[in-house]
């Protein structure tokens, strides 16, 4: 017989999903708004920048790639099985538009895919959006 998961341990892991999600964007606004000076100002980096650019976004999506395979394994009460599959997908969404960003940056020529730039900000920004309604409806079914 499969065990029953256990509601807290869930609530526990959803609440540090968020918590280290949050921190790494903390830690990445500084290089997040040096490549959008460039997409919005039209402002010139420097070599070092971009490095620090890509190797912080990249350390960003390894940190955030974690989070979705905890959250993948993460074993659901059956009460919100759903919610939590909705949750699963918009986190993978959310991955997916963190990558595409740093995709859109050519870091030998040093420059940026405006238009690539910002779709995948708007993707984050409706993957976050989506990530934060599935958590209020998990919360109002355990509430």
């Amino acid at each position: 017989m499969k065990k029953k998961a256990n509601l807290g341990q869930y609530l526990q892991l959803i609440s540090s999903l968020l918590e280290t999600t949050e921190e790494m964007g903390g830690k990445l606004d500084p290089y997040f708004e040096l490549a959008d000076g460039v997409v919005k100002d039209q402002q010139t980096l420097d070599t070092e920048q971009y490095q620090q650019i890509q190797t912080n976004f990249a350390a960003g999506i390894e940190v955030y790639q974690q989070q979705l395979g905890r959250l993948e394994r993460a074993e659901a009460p059956i009460m919100i099985i759903g919610p939590h599959k909705q949750l699963v997908k918009s986190y993978r969404d959310f991955v997916s538009g963190c990558q595409a960003m740093q995709d859109s940056i050519d870091y030998e020529q040093q420059n940026i895919d405006a238009a690539a730039f910002k779709k995948s900000e708007k993707e984050q920004t409706d993957a976050m959006d989506a990530i934060n309604a599935h958590v209020g409806r998990i919360m109002q079914k355990v509430g």
